[in-house]
């Protein structure tokens, strides 16, 4: 598909992917890479950089020139349903320097990256798939957080910036109000582009987003997202992109769109084209599936920042004693059984692969898979199958998923279980992948491990860490509680 888009193009597109964790987030291809949030536990923003060069060299290779990476929002919000493990971590030099360094390394690859979620959706507690969020901070406070690490990154020469469906009275004012960052001239021409300075390319975020769609409209949406700045519409992804085009095509016939504002954005787009080498790039080959899949340089890089990342908090029984007798508890995805959804891409479920590493070492433990909302059978299931352990391991994967109820949150019904197991009086080992801000309301257990991603080397790290065959190296970029705060980690 992409070598027949190349052959009927006779000026270059612009391919553009969505790869926060590297190209397999897209495609069963390619390495899969720690998240941000596992780059921001290293507490090394060399890693960063080598993270986000990687990540751009192999969409190239794959004919991509615009990533919609980094996430450059500060998840100051413990109850963010969105952004959460996307972030670096929850203080905002902490991000710029981390997000200055991978922006650094993508743009050496000749590859655009969209610093997001432009003005910042950090400190929200509502994912914009399903609703708009405000920020509703006075503006002093938002140049010193939200703003601060989009303003460096233009200083530092960013080329692109991708923008939220959030509302920010303090900025936009009573002419604007309730009107998305996204739809707003405000801030996308007046501060953005006048009074930073900033001359790369904005490019909108998904205008199929029910904060947008429901409101506006699909041709709507995307001729107000056009006059307020964005230089390229990411348009609704369910729909006939026909739509959008006719959309934008009449009203640029009838002046609704001027031809300033038009030439201003193709110019603009021209000149990334130019700077990201497309008139010379040609169309992947059929071997590059082969070479991405065999890349050994990133599969070692991805391996050792899920290494240095995996984060101790309690430590009372580790390393495990291979004597023991061990249940495995593990919680899957309501959703299904196997995969769940994330706008449109699947989320394989990993409890096997889990399971499956700690009979490498232990080939005794048993697994129990429950819901993420046990059910009173599956409670009782469990209990059962604990009375005649030594130990209990407890794993909750605590996914980032779109338009998900009670996303990054641990259900009432798990954390009753929990204390259950706890009652037994055995030891527990609590094992958290994905969102650490859970570690807040989870009670104290024996032991206590954090990945915050859930690819195969992050589950490979925490249970090397657990069974005493690698050290624990990573520290927590984020204050999840008073006992664990930024920087904590055993």
């Amino acid at each position: 598909m992409i070598r027949k888009i190349y052959e009927l193009s006779s000026i270059p597109v612009f391919m553009y992917i969505d790869a926060e964790a590297g190209i397999r987030d897209m495609f069963p291809i390619g390495t899969k890479f720690p998240n941000q949030m596992a780059i921001g536990a290293t507490h090394d923003a060399r890693y960063a950089y080598l993270v986000g060069k990687a990540v751009a060299k192999e969409a190239s290779m794959l004919g991509f020139s615009i990533v919609a990476n980094p996430v450059l929002d500060i998840n100051s919000n413990p109850d963010n349903p969105i952004i959460g493990t996307r972030s670096f971590g929850d203080r905002a030099d902490f991000v710029i320097e981390f997000g200055l360094e991978y922006i650094k390394g993508m743009q050496e690859e000749r590859v655009i990256p969209t610093a997001k979620h432009f003005p910042g959706h950090g400190d929200t507690s509502v994912d914009s798939h399903r609703s708009m969020p405000v920020v509703d901070h006075p503006r002093d406070y938002l140049e010193e957080v939200e703003l601060k690490p989009f303003k460096i990154a233009v200083e530092n020469g960013v080329k692109g910036i991708m923008t939220a469906h959030i509302y920010y009275p303090a900025i936009q004012g009573k002419e604007e109000e309730d009107l998305p960052a996204t739809m707003s001239k405000t801030i996308l021409t007046d501060m953005l582009r006048n009074e930073w300075g900033f001359d790369g390319m904005v490019v909108s975020d998904s205008l199929t987003m029910k904060a947008i769609k429901d409101i506006y409209g699909i041709g709507d949406a995307a001729i107000m997202a056009f006059n307020a700045g964005n230089d390229l519409i990411l348009q609704d992804y369910n729909s006939d992109p026909i739509i959008t085009y006719n959309t934008l095509y009449e009203a640029v016939e009838s002046g609704e769109i001027s031809s300033e504002r038009l030439d201003t954005a193709i110019e603009r787009i021209f000149a990334l084209k130019e700077w990201a080498g497309l008139y010379e790039k040609e169309a992947p080959t059929l071997d590059v599936i082969e070479k991405l899949d065999n890349y050994k340089e990133h599969q070692d890089l991805a391996k050792e920042v899920a290494r240095h990342s995996v984060t101790v908090l309690e430590k009372t029984t580790i390393p495990f004693d291979t004597d023991k007798k061990r249940v495995l508890i593990v919680t899957r995805s309501d959703e299904e059984v196997e995969a769940a959804e994330d706008m449109t891409t699947l989320v394989y479920q990993k409890y096997n692969y889990l399971h499956d590493k700690m009979r490498v070492y232990d080939p005794s433990v048993e697994l129990y898979t429950i819901g993420e909302s046990p059910t009173n059978e599956e409670i009782h299931m469990v209990m059962e199958g604990c009375r005649d352990a030594d130990e209990i391991v407890f794993g909750t994967f605590i996914r980032i998923l779109s338009y998900k109820e009670g996303s990054g949150t641990v259900p009432k019904s798990q954390l009753a279980l929990i204390e259950n197991l706890i009652g037994t009086g055995k030891p527990v080992t609590m094992m958290v992948i994905g969102n650490p801000y859970v570690l807040g309301k989870i009670p104290l257990t024996s032991n206590t491990i954090c990945a915050y991603s859930d690819d195969e080397n992050s589950i490979d790290a925490v249970v090397d860490v657990l069974y005493g065959k690698a050290p624990s190296l990573g520290r927590l970029p984020v204050t999840v509680s008073d006992r664990y705060t930024f920087g904590y980690g055993l």
